[in-house]
């Protein structure tokens, strides 16, 4: 029998997991890893914590914090006007209203009702992200720290905050921009290292659970945190180094296979794992430490 097989191409809904989802519902098969596993390693919050389940030592951060923009502000306003306006048109098919038209002064109310509550959000977020931007820069002898989009990619959504002055002004930039570029303004702080490798490797894995390092590239050379160049240097690499950055590129695919209850296949198809080789400012056991995952097809 013939299968009819998905194939998204790269970047955009390709790293998406509502794609696989609504694939997999119309039977065909998706040419890329599953939607479990978009969900899992996407974001770089919820990947660092599978990183850490499987022992690895992920760059310091903070939890994903949510914050809304304007735009999605008045999403939720209109999304929160649509269903007012469908349950009073429900409600006067049904006689349970005799008035043609729902009351401005309660429509009006009930939106502002929806701006109170994000904005009171975004205040507690605000104060979450200055809490850890404050632990974070005191336990790591005050040095600057970033800021990131948790589901940008591409070096954006990235500002670095210098002293505690600048806060507030990376914080508005970070979530500015990483809402225009991707699909949220959440954001995460996390220890920045100012000397540093920034390596790859390139992982491939099948549904029997065969996991395989195909090689670590050398993308350190950058430009407005932008890769100018990407090398593969594995032969190149010390062997100790490159034995521990293959050990635990396995044991993060081997993590997500076991977290995968419901197929049992975790993850299929190929797999970016970024590590970044801190050159000052760690013990020499423990330089190495993951920064992201990006799933890819």
């Amino acid at each position: 029998t013939s299968e009819i097989i998905v194939w998204p191409g790269w970047g955009g809904s390709a790293e998406n997991p509502a794609l696989p989802r609504m694939v997999r519902e119309t039977g065909a098969l998706f040419a890329g890893p599953s939607d479990f596993a978009m969900d899992l390693l996407g974001p770089k919050t919820s990947s660092n914590e599978v990183a850490r389940a499987s022992g690895l030592q992920p760059v310091p951060a903070s939890e994903r914090i949510v914050y809304k923009v304007e735009k999605d502000i008045l999403d939720a306003m209109k999304q929160r006007e649509l269903e007012i306006k469908l349950n009073h048109e429900s409600d006067l098919l049904a006689g349970r209203t005799q008035n043609p038209e729902v009351d401005p002064t309660e429509l009006q109310s009930q939106l502002l009702q929806v701006r109170t509550e994000i904005e009171e959000s975004n205040r507690r977020s605000f104060e979450q992200a200055r809490s850890e931007y404050e632990r974070i820069y005191n336990e790591y002898g005050k040095r600057p720290v970033m800021i990131k989009g948790a589901e940008t990619g591409g070096g954006k959504g990235i500002r670095v905050i210098e002293t505690p002055a600048d806060f507030e002004k990376m914080f508005l930039e970070a979530v500015g921009e990483s809402r225009a570029t991707s699909p949220s303004a959440d954001v995460f702080i996390a220890k920045y290292l100012t000397q540093a490798h920034h390596l790859e490797a390139q992982v491939i894995a099948d549904a029997e659970g065969n996991i395989r390092v195909m090689g670590i590239r050398q993308c350190s050379l950058q430009r407005s945190q932008q890769k100018v160049q990407e090398l593969d240097i594995t032969a190149l690499l010390p062997r100790r180094l490159r034995d521990h950055i293959i050990q635990q590129a396995t044991s993060m695919m081997t993590e997500v296979r076991r977290r995968d209850v419901a197929s049992g296949v975790g993850y299929t198809n190929a797999v970016t794992i970024e590590f970044l080789w801190d050159l000052a400012g760690l013990p020499a056991n423990q330089q190495i430490g993951r920064a992201s995952c990006r799933e890819r097809v």
